[in-house]
This record gives structure tokens, C-alpha cells and sequence, in this order.
């Protein structure tokens, strides 16, 4: 169940979120909100790695 779960997270994620990573933040943050899987720091980590690696 919690596959089934993360798999429709990850695709309303897609769906919704057209504008490029950081357009995915706010669902990102909701989700780690809504499950607990991540936190919000996780979340702000991950961000900030992957705009460095960009650069």
C-alpha cells in the first residue's frame, strides 16, 4: 500500500507541477507534511544540492 501510495504522490507531483523543479516544492512539501516520510529540512536540502550540481 505504501508503494501504491508513493507512486500517486510522485505522479500528481508530475501532473501538476509544470514549470521545472522548483515548480515541485510546494507538492513536496505537502507530501513530506501529509506522510512523514521526509522533512521539511529533507525537502530544503535536496533542493539546494540540486540547484549546486546545476550550476
Amino acid at each position: 500500500m505504501t508503494l501504491l501510495r508513493l507512486m500517486l504522490e510522485f505522479i500528481k507531483t508530475g501532473l501538476f507541477s509544470v514549470g521545472g523543479g522548483l515548480a515541485t516544492l510546494p507538492f513536496l512539501y505537502e507530501m513530506s507534511a501529509a506522510t512523514g516520510w521526509f522533512s521539511h529540512a529533507d525537502t530544503a536540502k535536496a533542493s539546494a544540492a540540486r540547484q549546486n550540481w546545476l550550476v
